[in-house]
């Protein structure tokens, strides 16, 4: 059951350099190649740099799928072998367990990693709006509790502390980072349109920035063309 779930990792990346390690020989192997597999995931090019809202869904949607593979191989949703058609695979249930509970840590630790990542971009370059970064906080959130759920669920609390611990350092941090970034933003309002124009004019006259057009485009994923915009329109934007 345990190398079928790395196989069906393995899939997702088949270009992937990853080893071919037997977890019984080297478990600690074993789980490395889990840890690359889905870093690798996240690195992917339409992930790397999560640049649309969309983006950021996607990769949890991904991610959380990733996250169950243990009970999909196990229950024969998903094959464990690329030459064998899908079919239930004989494991202890502890197995599967212990299985699920590090494809949930990895895919909500590199979850965060990534949500991290984007913040400090945000913080140098803001582009999203406060509800996109809750939302992104919130979907780390869940996953680490998720993380943390199933470690106390399969482990004794004391041999389970160390991470669960730190999954809740993690989450902190990461709600932390959030509340200032959304704190040192402008209020955001909504502006109306004075006269026919397009978001780099309007930035400009706003602003004094065309630059931040982006930044509009951002705030309103509503505009169906944002090169068109009519006297009268109204436009989620930073005050200032």
């Amino acid at each position: 059951m345990l190398v079928g779930t790395l196989n069906s990792l393995r899939r997702l990346l088949p270009g992937s350099l990853i080893g071919a390690l037997d977890p019984l020989v080297a478990p600690r192997g074993f789980a490395g190649d889990i840890v690359a597999l889905l870093q690798n995931v996240a690195a992917q090019p339409r992930f790397a740099e999560v640049g649309r809202q969309s983006d950021w869904r996607t990769l949890v949607s991904t991610l959380g799928t990733l996250s169950s593979l243990a009970d999909q191989v196990a229950s024969g949703a998903v094959g464990g072998d690329a030459q064998s058609t899908a079919q239930p695979i004989p494991a202890q249930a502890d197995d599967v367990a212990r299985l699920g509970a590090l494809l949930k840590l990895v895919t909500a630790t590199t979850l965060a990693d990534t949500a991290a990542a984007l913040l400090t971009e945000e913080a140098k370059a803001p582009s999203r709006s406060p509800q996109d970064i809750e939302v992104i906080t919130d979907d780390v959130r869940a996953a680490l509790q998720g993380a943390l759920q199933a470690y106390r669920d399969r482990y004794p609390v004391e041999a389970a502390r160390p991470v669960t611990e730190a999954l809740k350092d993690v989450a902190l941090g990461l709600q932390n980072a959030a509340i200032a970034l959304i704190d040192a933003r402008p209020p955001l309002i909504t502006r109306r349109v004075e006269a026919a124009s397009n978001l780099r004019l309007l930035a400009y006259r706003w602003y004094g920035d065309a630059e931040r057009a982006a930044e509009l485009a951002r705030l309103n994923p509503q505009l169906a063309n944002p090169n068109t915009l009519q006297a009268g329109d109204l436009l989620n934007a930073y005050a200032r």
